[in-house]
């Protein structure tokens, strides 16, 4: 969606918006038929549209003018395959050409599949400035000027599958016969009282369609003398012209006459709508970010609080004196390591203790009473401190005699 687009949504937000459809009535001089879109509702009113005008839209709102086909120029156009960009660069001046009068606002479109195909619209100044200084007057501010021949052909596409080609017989109103293909515009001409004959005309310069669709209010005879005709007509209820009109208006999909400078002038309201629009979005984005960072930077202060407070406790209880059974684990590693070495080969221990006073208690069993003396003398050399034989007597293990011992070593 363009940013453009997004500002013109936004700036319609909660406003009252007009679709008023002009549509020649050739019965009675110079009168219309005007249909106006409020919130809710659709009225349709046939009234003088220079007194209707005011009287309705004396409110404050948005209008959008469909203009009727008999106050348009259409005008087909064909190039070579080009880019969008280069299509947008030589319409221009091909319409500059093309066009009878300088004096016309313009508007046009490709037409889907035919690449190098382009409609062109034209309404000349002098036809459509008096419904602008109405509008003027009335204090409503135009958001631009569409053919009713599109907006009834968005409508068709709303309702039916236009695809391929077709052609759509818009009866009440004034009369029109629209030519579509793949859901868009490609030409149109005004119908008249021989809605029939016109129809056989335009058949036989731009040649059958695939289908023949009637929409709107139409006399029952109309769908026999066309099939009479050779035709096979599908028929559909009246279109929400000016609802669709709208939603095209609103999606970017509708052409506008309106004049160059009051598009300009709109087009740079609703583009720095939209960019307020974005950059409020942003705001609410980054709000959102910069509310989770600041919870995640809380969480990780108290993290890092917590983790100070592990360092400092860590640091104190290395600063603090060592417990004197932790000083003294070193000299049992080495008391130890001295009895293994002292012990000689045919003696084995079954208890050790050593007590906080120092001493050492040791219990075990030689093969014989000569090496108990032997571990006695080793434990002497190894500076184990004054060695007492606390008992040694003679016990049998299976069918074998050993000396039982209990030697006391280190002071007490």
């Amino acid at each position: 969606m363009k940013i453009a687009q997004l500002g013109r949504m936004l700036r319609l937000l909660g406003r009252k918006v007009w679709v008023v459809e002009l549509a020649e009535d050739g019965a009675v001089g110079r009168e219309f038929f005007i249909n106006f879109l409020g919130r809710v509702r659709l009225l349709t009113e046939r009234v003088l549209w220079q007194k209707a005008l005011p009287d309705h839209l004396d409110l404050a709102g948005d209008v959008l003018l469909l203009v009727p086909r008999s106050w348009l120029l259409l005008k087909e156009l064909s190039f070579p395959q080009l880019k969008p960009e280069q299509l947008a660069q030589v319409v221009p001046f091909e319409l500059e050409e093309a066009l009878p009068s300088k004096d016309v606002y313009t508007a046009w479109e490709p037409v889907p599949g035919l690449g190098n195909q382009v409609l062109a619209y034209a309404v000349l100044e002098r036809t459509i400035s008096p419904v602008l200084e109405l509008l003027q007057k009335a204090g409503v501010r135009l958001l631009g000027i569409a053919p009713s021949s599109l907006a009834k052909v968005r409508a068709l596409a709303s309702a039916v599958d236009t695809s391929g080609r077709a052609l759509l017989v818009s009866c009440g109103g004034e009369p029109e016969i629209l030519e579509i293909v793949h859901g868009s515009l490609l030409y149109s001409s005004r119908g008249g009282e021989d809605l029939l004959g016109d129809l056989e005309t335009f058949v036989t310069s731009r040649g059958k369609p695939e289908r023949l669709i009637v929409a709107g209010n139409y006399p029952p005879s109309l769908i026999g003398k066309l099939r009479d005709a050779g035709f096979a007509p599908e028929e559909v209820p009246a279109l929400p012209v000016a609802e669709r009109a709208l939603a095209s208006y609103l999606k970017g999909e509708l052409v506008d006459l309106a004049p160059l400078d009051l598009r300009r002038e709109r087009f740079q309201r609703e583009f720095a709508w939209g960019n307020y629009l974005i950059l409020g979005f942003v705001a609410v984005v980054l709000c959102g970010f910069l509310s989770a960072q600041s919870r995640l930077y809380k969480d990780l202060k108290a993290r890092h609080q917590e983790a100070l407070a592990q360092i400092e406790k860590f640091k104190a209880q290395e600063e603090a004196p060592l417990p004197q059974d932790f000083s003294q684990r070193s000299d049992w590693l080495t008391t130890w390591a001295l009895i293994s070495q002292a012990a000689p080969e045919g003696v084995w221990l079954t208890e050790l203790n050593m007590e906080l006073a120092g001493q050492v208690q040791l219990k075990g069993y030689a093969l014989s009473q000569d090496l108990v003396a032997e571990l006695m003398s080793s434990l002497s050399s190894q500076r184990l401190g004054p060695v007492i034989l606390n008992y040694s007597r003679r016990q049998e293990i299976g069918e074998r005699e050993v000396t039982e011992f209990f030697i006391l070593c280190g002071d007490k």
